[in-house]
């Protein structure tokens, strides 16, 4: 978690949506089980997006990532992320 953190900073820094969605591609289906906690943390933050008065400005590169899901995630993560 602590990489996609430091990843976002640097993507933020540079600008970068590559950098964003490859951050948040590293979290996609990382860990054990149904929803691994790379899922976990992409779904609150999305969460988080949602009670903004404003879209941030990562959500794009978020988004697109979680409509990658169904091909790297177990069926239960990428619905939840959907």
């Amino acid at each position: 978690m602590l990489s996609f953190a430091c990843s976002r900073t640097a993507a933020r820094r540079h600008g970068g949506t590559a950098a964003r969605r490859r951050a948040a591609r590293a979290l996609l289906g990382l860990g054990p089980g149904a929803t691994p906690s790379g899922d976990d943390f992409l779904c609150g933050l999305l969460l988080a997006a949602q009670v903004q008065r404003r879209p941030p400005d990562w959500l794009a590169a978020l988004a697109h990532i979680a409509a990658e899901a169904d091909r790297l995630t177990p069926p239960v993560s990428a619905a939840l992320l959907r």
